[in-house]
């Protein structure tokens, strides 16, 4: 289904290059971080902390973590059966 109006406007395209720049300053700067993967698991955490605050669930940074570590423990004992 197809908009009822143009929402390609010139305000969108100049946020959309500004957010194309800042995008390849984060990936240049992740190449020179020893583990990238741990700095992009950290913005998924944070995501999940932020939906479950909108469904007044209150987590806190360690309980996040210590989940993710929980889950990723779980995963390497099922590949080793």
């Amino acid at each position: 289904m197809t908009p009822s109006k143009e929402i390609e406007s010139i305000a969108i395209l100049k946020k959309t290059i500004v957010a194309s720049r800042a995008l390849s300053e984060l990936k240049g700067a992740i190449t020179n971080l020893p583990n990238p993967i741990l700095f992009i698991n950290t913005i998924n955490l944070q995501e999940a902390r932020a939906r479950s605050a909108i469904e007044n669930i209150i987590t806190t940074q360690d309980e996040l973590f210590k989940a993710s570590i929980a889950d990723k423990k779980k995963i390497i004992l099922l590949q080793k059966r």
